[in-house]
């Protein structure tokens, strides 16, 4: 058990899991970051790390006190090399711990899908399985494992087995909020962050013991320049116009080499841009501001050189930084319209490396990273006109390999996995929308994002983060409604403008339907009857009562509306509208019976919670049987893909033939059915 300000949390220990989940698969490393050598420096940090590390306990030392996970924290403004510091901590020791795990720390989903993957590869869980598809059940497991991390599951070996040591890495912990549900309470293992937030190394905020980086001083610069440049005059210049910055040498070190400068030219060079262009005078925000960062920021002067690489790279900077799949950038060039991005694949590798040479991105595998300082610098340079064109662009990229999915009865757990990987992208765009006021240049793609919003919040909700995905539903609301009010001016074609309406009204009804789906996962009734009543009247608006084609939403909305009621207490109201749902599917193009599954089970809870109990044996009972004859007696399908399993509506026939809850005490304000 652990404990915190907000209340304690119960996490298993590694014997409380299945036995057929106790073997863990040793030595586990999952380091998604690749050694820097040409590393410099830093000796007396990396020794204070080992000091904390692999201090030797006393025997005498308390059981609880010996258990307590040991901490450190690496803070620093971007670019002073924290990553780079802690990736070579875990390269020099790799051979002392048993399970290194490396996890990029600035949003949850990723922090959650890092526990996914350090769950299977610790064997913790099986490959495929329905849990392994549960972000909360690998959280617990891994965090069951950290606190008791056992060598081996067989109970012949506990008298010789000791326990194994670990390594995790919270790489950009800027958000300390984020690891709450992450954070190893105990266990004999070592965490080492790396935050922007100085307040990071502080015991009272996130790590008992750290450090606040400080440029290179002036020796110590020049000789890192020395080792990158392979010359050795005079680079005290260079060192004092760059600050100390690490990240800033290193790449006007490449610009110097790349271009056979000598210290004193590039001081001359640099000096002569910086006074025409005003590059010290680098708008960033005051945090960064009030610590000099406008005045080393060298990526800058490196950009205005570049021949190949720069729309690249502007593509880049709304891009998440840690994890930018190169088919984003490679699969649909046909969709962007700014100048100077590579068309062909062979313009994109002669831009990729020109932007690798000059040490503005790193790559690992079939992915690139670029540091948030770059980013950050890059966007500053940018004016208005091609900052929207470039935000367009990277929206359209995203879209154009995201795998949307139909709305209609769906819970696509297949497309789970590519939606994992690009969601970090569509939540950066986001925020990046929202923090420089950014639109698109057309209807065409500011209905593309709003659309692209809704999908992934979509996604989001179906993973089981229902809060998170409820603020990207309302960004994409807000753009749907300022399109919706914008269209009704006199402009463009009337047809255009017709179907530019029904897409919009389509877009918000299903806006409104994931929205009460989330009321329903947050038990907020009055919030769920009113997204639903909209989704309804919308469809009732676009649809109508005839023949529904092959349209199943005015159908579902019914049904929707049904749930709605039911968790507002209105039983009479919700039987109503689970009947006109069974009645509207009916009049869809290809209806099976099967369709009406969802309905049917909801109505078959209503007849339960007002007492009529054989209606409700009658109801699921046919559901049983139309089930049968699609599936066979032995029908093993499951619920949320086929929307009628046999085992769940068994045991509510089974609890209301046998009278195992008293009706009346059911009829209590709560959700009648989990909505597909």
């Amino acid at each position: 058990m652990g404990s915190s300000e907000g209340g304690f949390e119960v996490i298993r220990r590694v014997t409380d899991i299945p036995s057929s989940r106790q073997g863990s698969q040793l030595p586990c490393h999952i380091v998604t970051v690749p050694r820097n050598k040409a590393f410099f420096g830093r000796a007396a940090i990396l020794d204070e790390i080992s000091s904390i590390f692999f201090a030797s306990g006393e025997a005498s030392e308390q059981d609880e006190e010996a258990r307590e996970v040991k901490t450190f924290a690496i803070c620093g403004p971007g670019g002073m090399g924290k990553t780079q510091i802690a990736t070579e901590f875990v390269y020099r020791h790799r051979d002392r711990f048993d399970g290194i795990f490396w996890i990029y720390a600035d949003t949850t989903g990723k922090i959650a899908e890092s526990f996914t993957q350090i769950a299977l590869k610790l064997g913790l869980v099986p490959a495929d399985s329905v849990d392994s598809r549960d972000p909360v059940v690998t959280r617990d497991l891994v965090k069951g494992w950290l606190a008791n991390p056992m060598r081996t599951a067989d109970p012949a070996d506990e008298g010789v087995a000791d326990q194994a040591s670990w390594l995790i890495v919270f790489d950009n912990a800027d958000n300390p909020e984020q690891l709450e549900d992450f954070w190893p309470l105990d266990g004999p293992g070592c965490a080492l962050f790396t935050s922007r937030d100085p307040l990071a190394r502080h015991a009272n905020y996130l790590a008992l013991k750290g450090i606040e980086l400080d440029p290179f001083e002036l020796n110590e610069g020049s000789k890192f320049l020395s080792e990158l440049t392979r010359k050795q005059e005079d680079s005290s210049d260079v060192v004092k116009i760059l600050g100390g910055l690490p990240l800033a040498m290193t790449q006007m070190a490449g610009v110097i080499v790349r271009r056979h400068l000598t210290f004193k030219e590039f001081v001359k060079t640099y000096s002569e841009e910086e006074s025409r262009k005003e590059l010290m005078q680098l708008r960033l925000d005051q945090r960064r501001s009030r610590s000099g960062y406008e005045h080393t920021l060298a990526s800058v002067w490196a950009l205005e050189s570049l021949k190949h690489g720069r729309a690249l790279l502007e593509v880049l900077s709304f891009l998440d930084p840690d994890r930018i799949q190169e088919d984003i950038l490679t699969s649909h060039t046909n969709v962007v319209a700014v100048d100077g991005f590579p068309q062909s694949i062979v313009a994109y590798h002669r831009a990729r490396t020109e932007l690798l040479q000059c040490s503005l991105i790193t790559k690992n595998a079939e992915r690139l990273q670029v540091h948030r300082l770059i980013q950050d610098a890059v966007r500053t340079k940018v004016d208005k006109e091609r900052m929207k064109a470039l935000f367009s662009a990277t929206v359209a990229l995203v879209s154009s390999i995201w795998p949307f999915q139909e709305f209609d009865w769906r819970h696509g757990v297949e497309r789970w996995r590519k939606c994992e990987q690009l969601f970090p992208h569509v939540l950066s765009l986001e925020q990046h929308r929202s923090r420089l006021q950014l639109s698109c240049d057309s209807f065409k793609e500011d209905f593309q994002f709003a659309k692209l919003l809704t999908d992934a919040g979509w996604f989001y909700h179906e993973c089981g983060r229902s809060s998170d995905a409820e603020s990207i539903f309302a960004s994409a609301q807000t753009i749907a409604e300022k399109l919706q009010s914008s269209i009704s001016e006199p402009h463009g074609p009337a047809d255009d403008r017709t179907q530019a309406t029904k897409d919009l009204k389509a877009l918000l009804a299903e806006i409104h339907h994931n929205l009460g789906c989330i009321g329903t996962e947050t038990n907020d009734p009055s919030a769920t009857l009113q997204h639903f009543q909209t989704f309804n009247e919308l469809m009732m608006n676009e649809i109508g009562n005839g023949a529904q084609g092959k349209d199943k939403r005015l159908a579902i909305s019914w049904n929707e509306l049904g749930n709605a009621y039911m968790l507002n207490g209105l039983w009479e109201k919700g039987e109503e509208s689970f009947k006109k749902s069974m009645e509207t599917m009916q009049r869809v193009d290809g209806f099976q019976n099967i369709d009406n599954s969802f309905a049917r089970v909801n109505l078959g809870l209503a007849y339960w919670l007002t007492d009529r109990l054989q209606d409700a044996i009658d109801v699921l009972l046919e559901g049983l049987r139309h089930r049968e004859v699609l599936y066979g007696p032995d029908d093993r399908e499951s619920f949320m893909y086929d929307s009628f399993a046999a085992d769940p509506v068994l045991t509510l026939l089974t609890a209301i033939q046998n009278r195992a809850f008293p009706s009346r005490a059911r009829k209590r304000q709560g959700r009648a059915r989990p909505t597909p």
